[in-house]
């Protein structure tokens, strides 16, 4: 048989008990809608047994904040361990320095190296160029140059406006002499 548990309240509070007790729970929470709110306080405005019951339901619900509960010192030491545990195992080691880029890094190299290294260097630059000589006198360079005169003898052009006139193509140059300016 299982044992039960009467709660002694004032007389009339049993005729209201019904759903007004979760209302005010559900109210003291924070988790009553707003649309039951207004039968609640119409009721507690009504029902002084109800009005009551919710003042030392608030009065218990403040004293139990105020309560001061003190710690056994076991307990706090024991908390402070498992804090420092904590810390410990979740402690971030710091990689900055493992991921900077490769040529951020210094490598100490010796000055054999550094000699043998510039040595192949330039070696590996002679055997790109190849060993093509310069041309000599018997054989052909690539930019031939022509020579082309032009006669504005058909033209009468007084001689004060006559300049030399230069035209500049790749590799060629035309060049205007005096003595053909002049008609000869």
């Amino acid at each position: 048989m299982r044992p039960t548990y009467e709660m002694k309240t004032d007389p009339g509070w049993g005729a209201c008990r019904g759903g007004l007790s979760e209302a005010l729970e559900l109210y003291l929470d924070g988790e009553l809608s707003a649309d039951m709110q207004p039968a609640l306080f119409a009721h507690l405005a009504e029902c002084a047994a109800c009005r009551r019951h919710f003042e030392a339901v608030l009065a218990f619900r403040r004293m139990c904040r105020q309560e001061y509960f003190s710690v056994p010192p076991a307990a706090e030491q024991v908390f402070f361990e498992k804090l420092a545990r904590h810390r410990a195992a979740s402690q971030r080691v710091d990689r900055t320095t493992d991921r900077r880029p490769l040529w951020h890094q210094r490598a100490a190299i010796s000055l054999r190296v550094a000699v043998l290294a510039g040595v192949f260097l330039f070696l590996f630059g002679l055997m790109l160029t190849g060993h093509e000589h310069p041309p000599g006198p018997n054989q052909g360079v690539g930019v031939v140059g022509e020579e082309e005169r032009v006669d504005f003898s058909d033209r009468e052009l007084s001689l004060r406006f006559v300049e030399a006139v230069y035209v500049f193509y790749p590799g060629l140059t035309i060049e205007a002499s005096p003595e053909s300016a002049s008609g000869e």
